[in-house]
């Protein structure tokens, strides 16, 4: 079965997420995150992604190190930091309530973030 590149990258980022999800966690309490509530990470804004908009830095996502396409959906973090949704969703929901670039809780100062 043939995948365009969308469909691909998508594949990717889930198997390398589920890889991630299930290894063995240290016992540090540094890295040591409870998922975020689904409810918030849902509150955060979603975006088109538009390559005219792009900056060097946030042409790609930090999950699954793919460059964004033009018109795919980006969602951005408290942080401001930005990532493809399914990709942030997955991190945030199934295994890590903080941003994977600064390490910042999500839940956090959400309230502030947004106003």
């Amino acid at each position: 079965m043939l995948f365009d590149s969308g469909h691909l990258r998508g594949y990717v980022s889930c198997k390398v997420l589920d890889e991630i999800h299930h290894h063995p966690v240290s016992d540090s309490p540094s890295v040591l995150s409870l998922p975020a509530p689904v409810d918030v990470v849902d509150s955060f804004p979603l975006k088109n992604h538009k390559k005219a908009e792009a900056t060097e830095n946030g042409a790609q996502c930090y999950i699954c190190l793919a460059e964004y396409e033009e018109g795919e959906t980006i969602r951005v973090l408290p942080c401001c930091h930005e990532y493809h949704m399914p990709c942030i969703d997955k991190w945030l929901k199934e295994i890590h309530g903080v941003c994977p670039i600064c390490r910042g809780d999500v839940c956090e100062g959400i309230a502030e973030a947004f106003t």
